[in-house]
C-alpha cells in the first residue's frame, strides 16, 4: 500500500518530496495534486507547509529497523 502518510517512506525522503507531491500530485501513479481540494481555491502557501509539518511529524527515527522487544 503506497501512502503519503506512510511513516518510513517519509523518512526515507526530503521534505521537498511531500511538498511537490501535494503542489503537483503524481499523475504517474494515478494520485491527484491538492492544490484544489478546496472548492474554488487553491491551498494557500501555509496550509501547503502545514500538511507538509505534519507529515515530517509521522517520520520514524529508523526507518526498517525491527521494533523493540518488549520484556
Amino acid at each position: 500500500h503506497k501512502s503519503i502518510s506512510n511513516p518510513t517512506y517519509l523518512a526515507l525522503v526530503s521534505t521537498q518530496t511531500p511538498r511537490s507531491i501535494i503542489i503537483a500530485g503524481r499523475p504517474d501513479l494515478g494520485q491527484p495534486d491538492w492544490r484544489h481540494d478546496k472548492a474554488g481555491h487553491p491551498l494557500t502557501d501555509k496550509e501547503v507547509t502545514d500538511i507538509v509539518t505534519y507529515l515530517a511529524s509521522l517520520r520514524v527515527a529508523a526507518p526498517g529497523q525491527p521494533y523493540p522487544s518488549h520484556p
